[in-house]
């Protein structure tokens, strides 16, 4: 019966038989072989049984899938073969012919690593010293996430073109085993600005605190600054710059002064000589001068409406009452009536216009 023989990238050994026809193996949990390999694909590379043989192809996986140390795309197994994804190792043992002896010298490691791609430093550091660094690439700057608590403390994880997943579940860039951790807590993402972190609506919250600030705060988006602290669960992450320094580092970033250099650099510096007042300064005065002088004469002066002599005590004269006029016909007949009256008493008895 073929199997696989697996050694992971903690030296954990397992045994996979190849009963099925097509046996995929990747980082997301639908696959046949799921791995947790930091470099691998969600879906990387997939074993087919042809005839009595197997055959590995490679899925179009970012980092590619080595067949002793070469690139493969496809091609077939021969017993000993040994399928690399990362550090996560396949041994190959099953029915064909034995493959040839190759006198190619092995590739430098970790030559696979695309730009955006996550590597571990720390590791890459004890291994073998690699060849030094292009002068274009000591120019650049190279922005990691280290590990400054919890587990793995001094782990780096080198930031680039492709966002990265912080979580508990196995799928993410950065897997965390901490409880109080969700399953996809934090991205961080390259945007115009620089790298920004995210919090992805985690149950506990993704909190960061500035290099000058005294308490982690609690964050749904915010661009990251060197020297800032991510705290996800019981694991503190800081944000450095391993490259060439950049002038946006040293603006924003925290410098510490000593007070007593501080004190020094104030005292030696010479004193500044008084200077006349300008021309412009001189004729601001003479403004504000005259517009006090205004402002002095308008106050003085009696409102409009008021009477200039002394005020007097005399009541003012009562109004005229006016005369109403009879009108001429109330006139007319009260001279008729008058009239009348005296006729009629100018008739006494005895008279001869008088009759009983």
């Amino acid at each position: 019966m073929a199997k696989l023989i697996i050694v992971n990238e903690e030296d954990q050994e397992r045994v996979h038989e190849l009963i099925d026809q097509v046996t995929t193996i990747g980082r997301s949990s639908s696959n046949t072989i799921q791995i947790t390999d930091k470099k691998s694909s969600r879906n990387h590379f997939r074993i087919e049984k042809e005839g009595e043989r197997f055959k590995v192809i490679d899925l179009g996986s970012t980092n590619g899938t080595r067949l002793n140390e070469e690139r493969a795309t496809t091609d077939l197994l021969c017993p000993g073969d040994v399928i690399r994804v990362g550090k996560t190792t396949f041994r190959y043992d099953g029915p064909g012919e034995a493959r040839p002896p190759s006198n190619k010298p092995p590739p430098p490691p970790d030559d696979d690593d695309e730009v955006g791609a996550t590597v571990d430093l720390s590791e890459a550091a004890s291994a073998a010293p690699a060849a030094p660094p292009k002068d274009e690439e000591a120019e650049k700057p190279k922005y990691v996430l280290e590990v400054v608590e919890g587990e793995d403390v001094g782990k780096r994880y080198e930031l680039g073109l492709q966002p990265l997943t912080i979580g508990r579940k196995s799928s993410n860039t950065i897997q965390l085993h901490d409880e109080a951790s969700s399953s996809f807590h934090a991205e961080v993402k390259k945007e115009p600005i620089g790298y920004v972190i995210s919090d992805l609506g985690s149950t506990n919250g993704t909190r960061a605190k500035a290099r000058s600030a005294g308490e982690f705060e609690k964050i749904v988006k915010t661009p990251l600054s060197v020297g800032m602290k991510i705290k996800i669960g019981k694991t503190v992450f800081e944000y450095r710059n391993v490259g060439k320094a950049q002038e946006e580092d040293e603006l924003f970033a925290t410098v510490a002064l000593d007070p007593e250099k501080l004190g020094d650099q104030i005292a030696e510096r010479p004193a500044a000589a008084k200077q006349p007042p300008s021309t412009l300064v001189l004729g601001g005065a003479a403004v504000a001068l005259f517009l006090a002088i205004v402002v002095g004469v308008v106050t003085l002066l009696p409102k409009s409406g008021e009477e200039k002599g002394p005020p007097t005590d005399t009541p003012p004269p009562p109004p005229r009452r006016r005369r109403r006029s009879r009108s001429r016909t109330a006139t007319s007949r009260w001279t008729w009536t008058t009239r009348a009256t005296r006729s009629a008493g100018s008739r006494r008895p005895g008279s001869p216009e008088w009759c009983g």
